[in-house]
């Protein structure tokens, strides 16, 4: 199992926090992956699947490549993956016109219906990973993500 010791915040120098908050961050999502393939397993999804479906409910269509992080697979594993939900109708392929070696995704109503379906499944699975917090500590994790995410997404486009 993760080993991550609890720690008292107040007791870490602030040039050691990031490093601290990375570690739970790896461990989180570690966490959340296992809990999610164990949830999803019984309705044939996982925790790629997932990730890969809500990237897609999100934006209009997104180019195969872009989807490799999302999936936390490698190229070859996420190419399987689509295969498998084109294979399902979740998802349609089409050859990029202006890069004919580019593959784009795009979410199909069968498919914004399945990942309707595992919408309660998901959030049950998080309710779990979450489960020592009560709903204002569960509110303010929200809150400090959201603004850490808007920070970063600020960063990055001041950086291009």
């Amino acid at each position: 199992m993760l080993k991550v010791p609890p720690i008292d915040p107040k007791a870490i120098p602030r040039s050691q926090i990031a490093t601290e908050v990375a570690k739970r961050f790896a461990a989180l999502r570690r966490l959340a992956t296992i809990e999610l393939n164990r949830a999803l397993a019984p309705l044939g999804a996982s925790a790629a699947m997932y990730n890969i479906l809500l990237r897609l409910s999100m934006e209009r269509e997104v180019a195969q490549q872009d989807l490799v992080f999302d999936a936390g697979l490698d190229a070859a594993g996420v190419s399987r993956l689509i295969t498998r939900l084109a294979e399902r109708k979740l998802v349609s392929v089409r050859v990029d016109a202006s890069d004919r070696r580019k593959k784009v995704i795009a979410l199909t109503s069968e498919g914004e219906s399945f990942a309707r379906t595992l919408e309660p499944v998901v959030d049950a699975a998080m309710r779990r990973l979450v489960g020592g917090l009560d709903e204002g500590e569960e509110r303010e994790l929200l809150r400090i993500l959201d603004k850490a995410l808007q920070g970063m997404i600020q960063t990055i486009q001041k950086s291009k």
